[in-house]
């Protein structure tokens, strides 16, 4: 990866996890987790409603910065001029694939030598 895709992808991680974090903290109908972790106590520091409104706003913010990335990080690397590590392959020119063992004709079987004596039972 280059620098700049680098980057581009840390700051994309970074940003999911801070914006599952902070989906997470904010109030819902039950509570969330932000009450589990004393979400009304943060309330007074912000006001009634300015905790919300706060966590709505960076929600919005990282969601933007997140959406930017990912189309940043799609753009970056479909549009990259690298070839595959099969492209440089020599060519096969036989129609077998590699590792499958093709049979060799076998020789008949030798019939038995004629000199040899056979008892008779009598």
């Amino acid at each position: 990866m280059e620098h700049g895709t680098t980057l581009i992808a840390i700051l994309h991680i970074v940003v999911a996890v801070l914006l599952v974090t902070i989906v997470l903290l904010q109030d819902s109908k039950n509570s969330g987790v932000g009450g589990a972790f004393g979400g009304g106590g943060s309330q007074t520091l912000f006001g009634a409603t300015g905790a919300a409104n706060f966590l709505v706003k960076i929600t919005r913010g990282l969601a933007v910065i997140f959406m930017g990335t990912c189309i940043g990080l799609t753009l970056l690397l479909t549009h990259r001029t690298s070839h595959s590590v099969v492209d440089n392959l020599p060519k096969s020119t036989t129609s077998q694939p590699l590792g499958v063992a093709v049979p060799a004709a076998q020789a008949p079987a030798a019939p038995a030598p004629s000199n040899a004596t056979v008892p008779v039972a009598k």
